[in-house]
């Protein structure tokens, strides 16, 4: 979660892993059988009504001690399309916010994307896309995976950068899997880099990001010591924030 300070108020910019939030019909394109009534999950309208009380209960009290209202932005991960966000948006502790939706179909076989939630009395869209990943590694089958989200926009009317990420898993292990999230790690930073004007592209020399509002959200299924933030992220000026 990182907090931003604009003409005296402050806004929760937050990320969170929605794990799995499926709808309870079956979508013949993607791998969604276990959430359906007859499914292994046994997906009920019930339980997911449950899971999306849960989760707009979460998301309600995130940074609220420190502003005192709903985040500002929220990017999320794991959710199967643009209906369950609508859903989720709509639960009582979450539609006073009267959030916006920015999501787009991703490649992932499960089904699975990245969206971002945002307050549309505070923050206003400029452009967004996906960001189209390639982790296949040589002589591997392709690998699907999730696009990284770019939405570029105005928070109370400070330009900032935003980035949704959810990165390959460990499922296959850590090592086995490790390039692959470096990968991914090296094609967000080269289109971070063509958005940064501060960032002379002519020497081979990192540079820090100064002057750019720039946020990378996301599951990275990696921590701030392992290679593909360590080398790939933190050498470029970002600083890792927490709540």
């Amino acid at each position: 979660m990182a907090i931003s300070q604009q003409a005296f108020e402050q806004y929760t910019v937050a990320f969170y892993n929605l794990e799995n939030l499926f709808d309870v019909h079956n979508d013949e394109h993607i791998l969604d059988e276990d959430f359906t009534a007859q499914g292994r999950k046994q997906w009920t309208p019930q339980r997911y009504q449950k899971k999306l009380q849960k989760l707009s209960d979460a998301i309600s009290k995130v940074g609220v001690l420190q502003t005192g209202k709903l985040p500002a932005i929220i990017g999320v991960a794991e959710v199967e399309n643009k209906k369950v966000l609508e859903d989720l948006i709509e639960q009582p502790k979450l539609v006073k916010g009267d959030y916006g939706i920015i999501h787009y179909n991703s490649p992932d076989e499960r089904g699975i994307d990245v969206a971002l939630l945002y307050r549309k009395k505070l923050f206003t869209v400029e452009s967004s896309s996906p960001i189209a990943v390639d982790v296949t590694m040589p002589n591997d089958e392709p690998d699907r995976t999730r696009d990284i989200l770019y939405v570029k926009g105005f928070l109370s009317g400070m330009p900032l950068h935003l980035y949704v990420n959810h990165w390959p898993s460990r499922r296959d292990g850590a090592q086995s899997t490790n390039e692959k999230r470096v990968t991914v790690a090296k094609q967000l930073m080269s289109h971070v880099n063509n958005v940064d004007p501060h960032n002379d592209r002519t020497n081979q020399e990192k540079h820090l990001l100064e002057g750019t509002n720039i946020i990378v959200m996301g599951d990275f299924n990696d921590d701030p010591e392992n290679d593909s933030i360590r080398n790939e992220i933190l050498p470029y000026g970002f600083q890792n924030v927490t709540a």
